[in-house]
């Protein structure tokens, strides 16, 4: 199945990553160009206390490129307001 990831700071990443491992096609979309620059070169990276492993590199597209898809999950930073 072709899924797209919109928003990959942790918890995309997470759960991208699981679906990757599970044997699906994902792609990772988001704005913040380091960070899918950092993904794409070094692959995403687990840490687990002082150790950590890459475990797999994950595909990246544009939004423009990405055709296909089946399945698209958004995750989104929401912050809590005070009244």
């Amino acid at each position: 199945m072709k899924i797209a990831i919109l928003g990959a700071g942790a918890t995309g990443c997470n759960v991208g990553g699981h679906l990757k491992l599970a044997g699906e096609q994902v792609c990772l979309l988001d704005p913040y160009k380091a960070h899918m620059d950092a993904i794409t070169e070094k692959g995403l990276v687990w840490h687990e206390g002082d150790n950590s492993k890459t475990y797999f590199t994950i595909g990246r597209e544009m939004p423009s490129n990405v055709s296909g898809l089946l399945v698209t999950i958004y995750f989104l930073a929401a912050f809590p307001l005070s009244f």
